[in-house]
């Protein structure tokens, strides 16, 4: 009779983007196929664990840490609303979110969502282009 092994099964029903990054890094994930394994490698390469915190490594940048995408969206929503904030474009507030060392995957999009329905963007848009 051959036995196998027990698995250790892993069930992340949140929807942190993260989890299934930090499961891997930590060796709780064990992939049932060749491919995904090649896949969770691949994906979860450009990051690391420190102090039980993922962060982005990049070759060029300095550490990012990765933060869910409600906090993401509160980043943008006080980096643009706040004293230091202005009606820049989507991509410099971004820039800026990223420089005060954050990270999270859906930025671009999030800040476009934010942008466009931006009541005082909106206004600051059509006053130039008058």
């Amino acid at each position: 009779m051959n036995i196998k092994a027990p698995k250790l099964i892993n069930a992340i029903h949140n929807e942190d983007w993260r989890a299934p990054i930090v499961t891997y890094l930590k060796g709780y994930h064990e992939p049932e196929t060749k491919e995904e394994e090649k896949r969770m490698q691949q994906r979860a390469r450009g990051y690391r664990i420190i102090n039980d915190d993922l962060y982005k490594a990049s070759v060029t940048a300095p550490l990012l840490k990765c933060i869910t995408f409600n906090e993401g969206k509160q980043l943008l929503k006080e980096t643009h609303e706040g004293s230091c904030g202005s009606h820049n474009g989507s991509r410099a507030l971004v820039g800026k979110a990223f420089r005060q060392g954050f990270y999270w995957p859906t930025a671009i999009k999030d800040v476009a969502s934010l942008v466009q329905h931006y009541e005082g963007c909106q206004l600051s848009a059509a006053h130039s282009n008058r």
